[in-house]
């Protein structure tokens, strides 16, 4: 199995973006989760989810599955079974711990303090809300990651 631990905001979407979920708040970009579906298809990898998405409504939850659905991928039922986006390094460890993927990528654009700790700088592709979120760059280096440890 191998996973992708994803963050929403300046992932999936940047200061740029104009969509908006049904609250108001920042959107996710179709663009950005095609590039997504791109890593998943390429390493058949599974998505869980590790985000402040995690605590919204149920309405702009729906509508971030329902913009995966529209591109043909889901998010993992593992989602939120380790804990929330507030330790989340912790939670990416002990998922990994439990887990024991063959290979795993962190797509965040913020380096938590606990990711020091959990040692996962090896496995984070960083993206920037300030500049464009996801970019083929970033996906390019997911798809190495996961495949490098097949």
């Amino acid at each position: 199995m191998k996973l992708v631990f994803l963050d929403v905001d300046g992932v999936l979407n940047c200061r740029h973006t104009k969509e908006r979920a049904p609250s108001g708040v920042i959107g996710v970009e179709p663009q950005k989760v095609l590039l997504l579906r791109q890593i998943v298809q390429e390493t058949h990898a599974c998505i869980v989810l590790t985000s402040s998405w995690q605590n919204v409504s149920d309405r702009d939850f729906h509508y971030l599955c329902d913009c995966f659905a529209r591109h043909g991928i889901s998010l993992s039922s593992l989602s939120g079974a380790y804990g929330n986006w507030h330790n989340r390094g912790q939670v990416i460890r002990a998922a990994v711990e439990t887990l024991k993927p063959s290979a795993w990528v962190v797509l965040d654009d913020d380096q938590f303090p606990d990711f020091k700790e959990y040692r996962l700088g090896s496995h984070l592709v960083q993206t920037s809300f300030y500049k464009n979120g996801l970019e083929p760059k970033h996906v390019k280096r997911a798809i190495k990651m996961l495949e490098d440890k097949a």
